[in-house]
């Protein structure tokens, strides 16, 4: 009963605003973390940040050194942090809205995925691995876009200026509505889109069917030093 409590308090931090603590310590895994700085850069409060820090010290997946003002903390094991919050991670924690656009290839097809959100000043990311073949390609062209947004944020009009038609078979274009921006967190603009961060990106493919997971691997070796 205590391991299951154990893994019930460390799945938590999977969740909600504790996953844009982990966004920064992944991009970062080798820097020395006060609680404060933290707190401030992940735009979340001191005490979700001690909620983190006390479940990945106890899984020891992170160290403290020094006391007091000074105790800084930092990740001594991102790999098996990483591993951890992949298991976890489904396509079930987003509202998935699925569509089909006629385009002669990968870039067109992109581009016309997004180009009524940029133009409507959308906050949104690519991921998996629409979003994975501008950092480390594994496959070539592409014929799947998907893209993160934010829940609540409104995409109907943009929807409607663009050539996607609803499909609930065949699609071609996904739009991936997460509870929060967390996924979209240290999103980057690369070739002239925004690309989620590559934990995100990551996570995205792992949970992919087809061959997401061997592409998740490719992204890791590439991408990530854990």
């Amino acid at each position: 009963a205590a391991e299951t409590s154990g893994q019930a308090e460390a799945g938590n931090i999977f969740k909600g605003n504790r996953t844009r603590v982990l966004h920064l310590l992944l991009s970062e895994p080798k820097i020395e973390r006060h609680v404060s700085e933290l707190a401030q850069a992940a735009g979340v409060s001191r005490s979700t940040v001690h909620q983190v820090f006390q479940v990945l010290e106890k899984q020891l997946w992170m160290k403290g050194y020094g006391k007091g003002p000074a105790l800084v903390r930092t990740l001594t094991d991102p790999g098996s942090l990483l591993n951890a919050w992949r298991e976890l991670h489904s396509f079930k924690q987003y509202d998935v809205h699925s569509f089909y656009c006629l385009a002669r290839s990968g870039d067109l097809l992109r581009h016309e995925a997004i180009v009524a959100l940029e133009r409507n000043g959308i906050n949104y990311a690519l991921t998996s691995s629409s979003g994975a073949e501008l950092v480390a390609p594994f496959v070539t062209g592409v014929e799947r876009v998907s893209v993160l947004v934010p829940q609540g944020v409104t995409v109907e009009s943009a929807i409607q200026e663009s050539t996607l038609e609803s499909a609930e078979e065949g699609s071609n274009v996904t739009f991936l509505f997460s509870k929060g921006d967390a996924p979209l967190l240290l999103s980057r603009r690369i070739s002239g889109v925004n690309v989620a961060n590559d934990v995100q990106l990551y996570l995205d493919l792992w949970a992919s069917p087809a061959r997401g997971k061997e592409q998740a691997e490719h992204l890791r070796r590439e991408r990530l030093a854990f």
